[in-house]
């Protein structure tokens, strides 16, 4: 075996209360979950290596600011997942600690077959004090990430911290989007000057009529491009089914050849309420490989990439514009052409 001495980022999350689940098929959805969430960690370039167990994850990434992303973008899919729907007691809740450590990484075959150091160790002793459904990093971890212009997260100082198991203690932050609001700090010394303003209550109706809005406008989307791109080019055909009102699904052929396909759905699927996406066109197929998510933003709603393009540099933190995210959708499902 090779292995090298490479300074790296790392992600340990676990579900809390996960002892207290016994039903196969309960753990069989988070398993399949959990596998979904591996995959998508693997899309990336900067992936060295992800690993899960019962209610474990351990990803290890050369970019701090994609890990940090995905962080977030993992929390944010707890949250916005209706778990009790699913079958559980209650919402499931998830722990995450991010970690900046050098680590040995151990190769087999060109492959890397494990990541081991004294620093893999400590981050795995931060995700078990860290609040449910919240993401606490290391200051190595923050100093790395905060120097990255491009990317929108904050950092709150959380403190020194006793680890878990003894592992002494460790300046710890909490990572946020850098549109979410520190409610925790509120100041008071100006508030005859201030405006209020108050937050907007939306309706099961008008959350539902915002999310049927933006399929309808992907599904036209989807017709209206690929008739067009045929016309344009000769040796582009295609095939586009609508299956129900609710699901459609599409093929496109390159001389004759299929060159991909997808199937496209809103209702309810294991990230939430909104719309769904998957590399196949086969309708009994239940595999997502992406889904949007319903959020309300500064009193809008919008709608949240959930797993896809996770580490995409371009990648958006929501969608307000139904367009935007049929045109989202259509990179999504040209992207194995390029």
């Amino acid at each position: 075996m090779d292995s090298e001495n490479r300074i790296i980022a790392v992600l340990f999350s676990d579900i809390a209360k996960y002892s207290e689940i016994i039903d196969d098929n309960l753990l069989k959805i988070l398993d399949n979950y959990l596998n979904d969430i591996i995959s998508q960690a693997q899309i990336s370039k900067n992936h060295i290596f992800a690993n899960t167990w019962g209610d474990g994850l351990f990803i290890c990434n050369f970019d701090a600011s994609e890990l940090a992303e995905f962080a977030l973008r993992l929390r944010d899919s707890f949250r916005s997942t209706n778990w009790v729907k699913k079958g559980f007691k209650s919402n499931l809740n998830i722990r995450i600690g991010l970690h900046v450590t050098k680590a040995k990484i151990i190769m087999e075959n060109s492959k890397v077959k494990s990541v081991v150091g004294q620093g893999i160790t400590s981050t795995a002793r931060i995700e078990p004090i860290v609040p449910n459904d919240s993401v606490y990093c290391s200051k190595s971890f923050e100093q790395i990430v905060s120097i990255d212009t491009g990317i929108r997260i904050d950092f709150n100082e959380i403190g020194k911290l006793e680890l878990a198991k003894g592992f002494g203690e460790m300046q710890l932050f909490e990572l946020k989007w850098a549109h979410e609001k520190n409610t925790t700090n509120i100041d008071l010394e100006n508030t005859h000057n201030s405006t209020i303003v108050l937050k907007k209550e939306y309706s099961d109706k008008e959350r539902d009529d915002f999310i049927l809005n933006a399929f309808q406008h992907v599904k036209n989307y989807f017709q209206k491009t690929l008739k067009s791109t045929s016309e344009q080019h000769n040796e582009i055909e295609f095939t586009f089914q609508e299956l129900t009102s609710q699901r459609f699904w599409c093929k496109l052929y390159v001389n004759g050849k299929q060159m991909t396909e997808c199937s496209i759905w809103f209702g309810n699927d294991m990230y939430g309420r909104g719309i769904s996406y998957s590399n196949s066109s086969n309708s009994s197929n239940n595999s997502i490989n992406d889904s949007l998510t319903i959020d309300e933003v500064e009193n809008n709603l919008v709608l949240r990439p959930t797993m896809g393009y996770i580490f995409s540099s371009d990648k958006p933190d929501y969608f307000v514009n139904p367009d935007e995210v049929a045109e989202f959708l259509w990179r999504r499902f040209t992207e194995r052409l390029t």
